[in-house]
C-alpha cells in the first residue's frame, strides 16, 4: 500500500472532478495550525471496466502517474498526487490461479459480479487462501444483506440527482426567459422607431399579435 490517503473508484469515464476531489483530500489532512510537512501524498485508484489507453501505447494492466511540468522537464515529478489506473480488460489469467496477491485481487474484482461467481473453483480458492480478499467478501455480503443501507444510499443518490436536475431546469428556464425578454425589448425599440409590425415580428421571432400588445 502507498502511504497517505487514497480514494478508490470504479469509473466509466474519468473526468476533472477527480482532480478536485484529490485536492480536497490533500488539504483536508491538516487540522488548524498544523504544518505543511505533515501532509502525505493523495492516491487516486481508478478501477476501469474498459480500456482507457490505446493498444498502440502498449500500456500494462496497471499504470501510475505523478504530476510533472512540461515547461520544466528537468524538474523531478511531484509525488504529492499519484493517480493509478487499472484496466480490468487487460487482466488475463488463462484459467489458472492468478499470482501474486495483485492478480488475485484483480480476479476477484473482475469476476465477483458475474452470475454463479461463487461456484467458480478459482474464486473459492482465492477466498480461502487470501485473508484480505475473504474479509472484503464478508463486508460485501454484509452490505448486500443490509437492504436498509442500500435503500438509503439509493435514496440519497436519487435525491442528489433530482436536486441537480432541478437546478439545471431552473437555469435553462432562466436562460429561455432572458432570451424572450430580450426579444420583447428589441420589439419595443423597433416599434418606437415606427417599424411595421410584420417586420418587427420577422426580426424578433415574435408573433405579430404579441408585438401589437407591447
Amino acid at each position: 500500500m502507498l502511504p497517505g490517503r487514497s480514494t478508490i473508484g470504479f469509473r466509466h469515464v474519468p473526468d476533472r472532478r477527480e482532480e478536485r476531489a484529490d485536492t480536497r483530500s490533500y488539504g483536508n489532512q491538516l487540522s488548524e495550525s498544523e504544518i505543511y510537512s505533515r501532509l502525505q501524498p493523495v492516491v487516486g485508484i481508478n478501477v476501469l471496466d474498459f480500456r482507457l489507453f490505446p493498444e498502440s501505447a502498449s500500456a500494462p494492466l496497471h499504470t501510475a502517474f505523478t504530476a510533472c511540468c512540461p515547461e520544466a522537464p528537468r524538474l523531478d515529478p511531484l509525488t504529492d498526487f499519484l493517480i493509478h489506473f487499472i484496466e480490468l480488460p487487460r487482466f488475463e489469467h488463462h484459467g489458472r490461479m492468478p499470482s501474486p496477491a495483485f492478480g488475485k485481487w484483480m480476479y476477484y474484482v473482475k469476476h465477483r459480479g458475474k452470475e454463479a461467481a461463487m461456484e467458480d473453483p478459482i474464486m473459492k480458492a482465492i477466498l480461502e487462501d487470501t485473508t484480505e480478499i475473504g474479509e472484503a467478501e464478508k463486508r460485501y455480503q454484509e452490505f448486500v444483506a443490509d437492504a436498509e443501507l442500500r435503500d438509503r444510499l439509493e435514496a440519497r443518490d436519487k435525491a442528489r440527482r433530482t436536486h441537480l436536475q432541478l437546478l439545471h431546469d431552473a437555469e435553462e428556464k432562466g436562460k429561455a426567459e432572458g432570451r424572450e425578454e430580450k426579444r420583447r425589448e428589441t420589439a419595443r425599440k423597433l416599434k418606437a422607431r415606427n417599424m411595421s409590425i410584420a417586420e418587427i415580428a420577422q426580426i424578433t421571432d415574435l408573433a405579430e399579435e404579441e408585438v401589437r400588445e407591447l
